[in-house]
């Protein structure tokens, strides 16, 4: 039973459906009763077109109103980074979704004196009848949380029973869902070599020196319960937890964090997952359990035996992971390098931790991890244990720097090439966590280097931005017939039809007998005459 509304836009076996309910456009709203707010106004404000992205913005939108009913703007746009549109161009999309924040977002139509449009008492430019006004959001319904659907009652109670295992039997596959633990346990017993998915299962509790995460968290569920610790540990205790936040806001998109598990990350085994790096700098403890008894792992590059695998028995199942607090004169850190903020695996990915001796400068403990150099997670070692008891200065920095180009390696024939790139990766990585931690220990007054300027653009973070933009176009004149619609912002006529799923599209229609198909063909005789 889901605890939460998910937008989900990824394949989902259906087997892994049962107890949950599941809303569709066409199940929130239609042209023949009511629409939904989120239909309306997506409409209205000119964001479909062509209509096949339309049905999943809708969804998503209002997935983020039924768990947030007064989005902000980076609400909004975290919610749809996972709905792409080719047509439309996500302005429109935008404009319509943003009527839903509490704080005004200016169209960014200025009057050309520096004045937001909103301030100005009129829309539109009448000297030169250019208007910025494409759409009225008057008379458009109201976001009412009381009229959404509720979460079937049989389901409720169906989830109260006592869990029985499930079993489906296809052709070629059979789906077993287990009971409990116990139950899992004795059918990886038996069945050591099936594959094990898990998606959206929450176990996780704070405890005195962390918290323990169970291995089904969904990554969205994850991220929540890390913002949380931040804001109850503050800064100094929960760096670590920073530190995966910052690489969760870039993983994937909404709608996969929301079926993606911790779990199914680390047990992948893909060195470009971000997120094995910073776990093994932090020293996160796995729990395994197996019908032997259970054991604990600190995670390290040493549970990564080979590309997509670990150093668990076919027997064994993560149980959960223990992520700690971070002390006061530690510092943590993560970096990542892909084509795209998100969406896209990583180039290089890295974790790094160092602590230092109270109140100095003095490298107590160092790790370094890097994913994307091999096919599993590397560590460097050799550099790691030649810094330590070094101070924190320049000199580290240059000797740091040549160790780390002596000791991480990558070859011509790495899958993915770009070997150069990725060296070079290496080294700024290292350069911006030095930097970084140089910055900290100034801050605490310790007795370190001047940090140059010109060097701080290095530690300055990218941000993802609401995409902005305006439109404007030219008022008809008054003499032009109000039933011509030619230079009128109009309605879409089939919007409100794309918007609820009613519109009917060629693959909606079931093929006919003797039914014939067109497709275009280059010609045997170029520029000749059909007789």
């Amino acid at each position: 039973m889901l605890s939460r509304y998910d937008s989900v836009q990824d394949t989902v076996p259906i087997c892994a459906l049962y107890g949950a309910a599941v809303v569709t456009v066409e199940g929130i709203g239609s042209t023949k009763t009511k629409l939904h707010p989120v239909q309306e106004r997506i409409a209205k404000a000119h964001g479909s077109q062509c209509g096949f992205c339309t049905p999943g913005m809708v969804m998503s939108m209002y997935t983020l109103l039924r768990n947030n009913p007064h989005p902000n703007m980076e609400d909004i746009r975290e919610a749809l980074g996972g709905n792409l549109c080719r047509c439309t161009g996500y302005r429109p999309i935008i404009d319509g979704f943003k009527t839903f924040c509490d704080t005004p977002v200016c169209c960014q139509n200025g009057d050309g004196n520096g004045k937001c449009c909103m301030e100005s008492s009129n829309s539109h430019n009448s000297e030169s009848d250019i208007s910025g006004s494409l759409f009225s959001m008057d008379d458009v319904l109201p976001l009412d949380p009381t009229q959404d659907l509720i979460f079937p009652p049989e389901l409720l109670i169906m989830g109260k029973k006592k869990a029985e295992q499930l079993s489906f039997q296809g052709e070629k596959v059979r789906w077993i869902s287990p009971a409990d633990l116990k139950d899992l346990i004795r059918l990886k017993t038996e069945y050591p070599n099936a594959l094990l998915l898990v998606g959206n299962t929450t176990i996780g509790w704070f405890k005195e020196e962390g918290i323990t995460v169970g291995a089904g968290c969904s990554l969205s569920v994850l991220k929540d319960v890390l913002l949380r610790g931040i804001e109850e540990l503050g800064p100094e205790k929960s760096r670590v937890y920073q530190a995966l936040v910052q690489t969760l806001q870039c993983l994937a998109g909404q709608q996969i964090r929301n079926m993606a598990t911790i779990g199914g990350n680390i047990l992948s085994a893909n060195p470009k997952y971000d997120l094995s790096s910073i776990l093994a700098a932090a020293e996160c403890t796995l729990h395994i359990v197996s019908k032997d008894g259970t054991r604990e792992i600190c995670l390290s590059e040493e549970f990564f035996t080979d590309f997509g695998k670990t150093a668990l028995r076919p027997d064994e199942i993560l149980l959960a992971i223990d992520i700690s607090h971070s002390t006061p004169w530690e510092f943590v850190s993560t970096f990542r390098q892909a084509q795209r903020r998100e969406f896209a695996f990583s180039i290089v990915n890295a974790g790094m931790r160092v602590s230092f001796s109270h109140d100095s400068n003095v490298v107590e403990h160092l790790d370094i991890f890097y994913g994307g150099v091999g096919p599993t997670l590397v560590k460097a070692r050799h550099t790691c244990k030649e810094l330590m008891g070094r101070k924190w200065d320049e000199k580290l920095l240059v000797e740091g720097t040549q160790l780390l180009e002596e000791e991480i390696s990558v070859p011509p024939t790495a899958p993915g090439g770009r070997e150069e790139y990725r060296k070079a990766l290496v080294l700024s990585f290292f350069f911006k966590f030095y930097m970084q931690v140089l910055l900290e220990l100034q801050q605490r007054e310790v007795s370190v280097n001047d940090l140059p300027l010109e060097y701080l653009s290095a530690l300055k973070p990218f941000k993802n931005e609401v995409p902005q933009g305006n439109h404007s176009f030219q008022l008809v004149p008054e003499t032009q017939s109000s039933s011509d619609p030619v230079g009128r912002p109009n309605v879409h006529q089939a919007a409100l039809q794309q918007a609820t799923g009613e519109a009917v599209y060629y693959d909606d229609i079931p093929s006919v007998k003797g039914e014939l198909f067109v497709s275009m063909v280059t010609s045997t005789r170029a520029h000749a005459k059909i007789m």
